[in-house]
């Protein structure tokens, strides 16, 4: 039985231009070379990059619960594949919008070089764009990341409510929150 049959089966697609939708756009399409033969399985799978594109069922139930129409206007934000984004431009048509959000990334190369913990404060050294930061908990780095918190060896950065986790030595780990 085939991956579409199956939710249909399951109830998770019941809307025709939906079914339709997941007809024509395939996921198969939005995975590495070697994952297209595992497109018709309903799992999540790594795309790279710490994303994954999302299990057919999960996707499924958003679409139908959203109930996309023609013409409408969509905000798709953590659009990692771009499988959802196309099924929801099949749904709004040519008259409709999706825009697509990708999720924000840090700097490339930022790096927490160290904390210093007083009893009174800790700081945090951080690199980014080729500059170093210290920084206390609330500041303000390189005009739009936030300081959100500062552990033992570990600070969590907040970009417009997206967090990143830093940890000594390393580069952005936040693929792991």
């Amino acid at each position: 039985m085939s991956l579409i049959n199956s939710l249909i089966l399951k109830r998770y697609l019941n809307t025709p231009s939906i079914i339709e939708a997941f007809r024509k756009i395939k996921r198969g399409d939005f995975l590495p070379e070697h994952l297209k033969p595992l497109s018709e399985i309903d799992e999540a799978l790594p795309i790279g990059e710490g994303q994954t594109i999302s299990q057919p069922a999960v996707v499924a139930f958003m679409i139908e619960l959203l109930r996309p129409k023609l013409g409408g206007k969509i905000l798709d934000i953590g659009s990692g594949s771009g499988w959802t984004t196309a099924l929801l431009a099949q749904l709004t048509g040519e008259e409709g919008k999706v825009l697509r959000f990708p999720k924000p990334e840090l700097p490339p190369g930022t790096k927490l070089t160290g904390i210093i913990d007083s009893k009174d404060k800790k700081v945090a050294i951080i690199e980014m764009n080729e500059e170093t930061y210290i920084a206390n908990l609330y500041d303000i780095i390189s005009e739009r990341y936030i300081v959100k918190e500062i552990k033992k060896d570990e600070v969590i950065i907040d970009f417009n409510g997206y967090f990143f986790s830093l940890k000594i030595g390393g580069e952005d780990t936040s693929n792991e929150l």
